[in-house]
């Protein structure tokens, strides 16, 4: 469907990809100071623990001031899932691909994946260690994860395509010449 406003989708995409990049490169920062050898990841080895003893290496690392950065993280990470979450969205609904609200919903569902994995997170932040929540941010971080490299991979082929197009519609004459 065409968009009534294409002036009103490119402002939110550029908001979106503004509030993308700032809160993305703040988060990068801020990891720094969680890696440890049991979190060589950062926060993402946190994301991943999968059982209890893992998550409790990582807190052990971090430290109280390790802990203190990653709830900085978690917070930080609830407008960034919602400017990624927008951002990745307009720019497939831009695709002509028959697939794009396959993958549209597919962003969405990442968001909303990433809200639980923070949520469980949190609570383990929060002191209570227990086998569902790490194994609710393992599960939904890697649903997350997953949904989020098929996407990206459904964008990247589609930039192809477009640079593909663009290639086929420069005039013979000019493509002959040097």
């Amino acid at each position: 469907m065409d968009d009534p406003d294409p002036t009103t989708s490119s402002r939110y995409l550029w908001i979106a990809a503004f509030a993308t990049v700032m809160l993305g490169m703040t988060l990068f920062w801020i990891d720094q100071f969680l890696i440890t050898p049991d979190a060589p990841v950062g926060i993402v080895s946190f994301e991943l623990a999968k059982h209890i003893p893992q998550t409790q290496n990582i807190l052990e690392s971090w430290g109280s001031e390790g802990r203190h950065w990653a709830a900085w993280s978690l917070v930080l990470d609830f407008p960034f899932l919602l400017a990624y979450s927008a951002l990745f969205t307009l720019l497939t609904l831009k695709s002509r691909s028959d697939l794009r609200q396959l993958f549209t919903v597919g962003f969405v569902i990442a968001g909303f994946c990433d809200v639980v994995e923070n949520l469980a997170l949190t609570g383990i932040l929060a002191g209570y260690v227990y086998p569902q929540l790490t194994a609710a941010a393992y599960y939904f971080a890697s649903l997350k994860f997953l949904l989020l490299f098929t996407g990206w991979a459904f964008l990247g082929s589609q930039v192809l395509v477009w640079l593909w197009e663009r290639v086929q519609t420069v005039p013979a004459a000019s493509q002959g010449k040097s």
